[in-house]
């Protein structure tokens, strides 16, 4: 987190407050008084970093509200710290009575409501009645699927805040489990993702009896959240011999290394024997050899070809926003290292989150745009999440033109779930394309890429999808319930 106070205030849009001095004086007109030593201090990672200082920060160097706030208490809670307790004002009764208006007439943007549940945080103890808590989190869980970047970032710590409270952490389970079992769901790891944050039995439940359902999309959401869960709880609360066999299948199944990634990041877990158990049972020498591999080192890759596509993306991003340092970011190598091949998605995602909300996502997003036209399919596969989550700052007429007309399945599958995350119009060529990909249906994941394309953007053809018979209908109905995607207008 200090890093990224760091890079926010020397490579942010606010240029006046690049200088030490300059920051130091606006910091004060907020009310947070430092000195030289003490900015050196935070931003070396020295000293605690306290919530109503990260809130200056958003305000000194121009950030959207919340941008910088969600990703700090997010990491703080990743990191096992207490929950930071927030400065009171006479204001702040009517902010959260405001938020709490905005998200009833669904007019919220994210700091709505994080403004909303940091209030109620404050409270040791509050009241809402129970169709009150069913409409409020089904709602967050809803807007938290279609979120991307800092808009996604802030319903997400949201969330987490519920979470705190006893019973908005059973009301969110509950919501998860209503949201992820609907028969036409087409997007599920958003959701998912807020019960690898849990730690009761229910949850453990919850995501065995999804790992074990009929349907894929569900299943593997599930064992993608397994992993953090089965760290926080011991693989115990997810019963070893199941996650044995689901690894068993899942690794002795045809496919490619990037299909078996939630479940070498599970197999990581396993008690010594059970991974050995795990591991004899794999056939392929190859695929064992990976899989041995990447549990030993926790990389999912080989550390030379890393260090290569790191170093490609890093020198990408400092250009792009004209870092003038002579040495390299460091900090921003190891976080693009962890971001992209550690072999534990939670790490993944983590480092991920704080670089999407660095100065340096849009050059992270145009060099790793580069580095997926690699000849290493895994390489390429490992990409593309990092790509995702800073494609909210690219056009999609730009995403569009990362497919030639002839690529593999999975590389097209690839670029129209990206399509969904960025912003701006669908090419009409491309819109086309996805349309006819979602009516055929003959690969159902290429099918479900583009619907997810198409419903993310909002296009028309989802009106099409939806009044004709066949497989297509439910998930474009799902869409047009779910709704386009939500970027509070950043």
């Amino acid at each position: 987190m200090a890093w990224l106070l760091a890079v926010t205030r020397l490579m942010g849009g606010n240029t006046a407050v690049t200088g030490r001095a300059a920051f130091i004086r606006a910091m004060a007109e907020h009310g947070v008084n430092l000195d030289s030593s003490r900015v050196s201090r935070i931003e070396a990672g020295e000293y605690p970093i306290r919530s109503y200082v990260v809130d200056a920060y958003e305000q000194v160097t121009g950030v959207p509200d919340g941008a910088l706030q969600s990703v700090n208490a997010i990491l703080r809670r990743a990191a096992g710290l207490p929950r930071d307790v927030e400065r009171r004002t006479h204001e702040h009764a009517p902010l959260v009575d405001r938020a709490a208006a905005r998200i009833e007439q669904n007019v919220a943007d994210g700091n709505d409501w994080l403004t909303l549940t940091r209030g109620l945080a404050g409270y040791d103890h509050f009241y809402l009645m129970p169709g009150t808590w069913t409409t409020l989190t089904d709602q967050l869980i809803a807007e938290l699927t279609r979120a991307t970047g800092v808009a996604y970032h802030r319903r997400y710590e949201a969330a987490l805040t519920l979470q705190g409270d006893p019973v908005g952490r059973r009301q969110l389970a509950m919501s998860v489990g209503r949201f992820v079992m609907h028969r036409d769901v087409q997007s599920v790891d958003p959701a998912m993702s807020l019960l690898q944050q849990m730690s009761d039995p229910a949850t453990a439940d919850l995501v065995l009896r999804l790992m074990q359902d009929d349907n894929q999309l569900r299943r593997r959401g599930a064992a993608r959240v397994a992993g953090a869960l089965a760290s926080r709880q011991g693989l115990n609360a997810l019963h070893a011999t199941t996650a044995e066999r689901y690894l068993s299948q899942e690794l002795s199944a045809a496919g490619r290394r990037r299909q078996r990634i939630h479940a070498v990041d599970l197999a990581s877990r396993l008690a010594p024997a059970s991974y050995r158990q795990v591991l004899d049972a794999v056939a392929d020498p190859q695929l064992r050899n990976w899989v041995h591999r990447s549990c030993t080192t926790y990389e999912l890759i080989e550390t030379d070809v890393s260090r290569g596509v790191v170093e490609t993306i890093a020198s990408g991003a400092e250009q792009a926003t004209n870092r003038f340092a002579d040495d390299p970011d460091r900090m921003l190598r190891r976080l693009l290292r962890e971001a992209l091949f550690h072999i534990h998605r939670e790490r993944r995602q983590l480092a991920a989150l704080t670089l999407a909300a660095s100065p340096y996502a849009t050059g992270i997003a145009q060099a790793a745009v580069r580095v997926t036209r690699g000849r290493d399919p895994l390489v390429s596969a490992m990409c593309w999440p990092l790509l995702r989550r800073c494609a909210h700052l690219l056009e999609r007429e730009q995403i569009a033109s990362i497919a030639p007309a002839a690529s593999p399945g999975e590389f097209v599958s690839d670029v129209a779930m990206t399509l969904g995350v960025g912003r701006g119009p669908v090419p009409s060529r491309v819109a086309d394309c996805l349309l006819a990909t979602a009516r055929d249906g003959s690969e159902p994941h290429l099918a479900h890429s583009a619907m997810f394309a198409l419903g993310m953007s909002g296009h028309p053809h989802l009106a099409s999808l939806s009044a004709q018979p066949g497989h297509s209908r439910g998930a474009a109905l799902w869409w047009q319930t779910l709704g386009p995607a939500l970027d509070d207008g950043l």
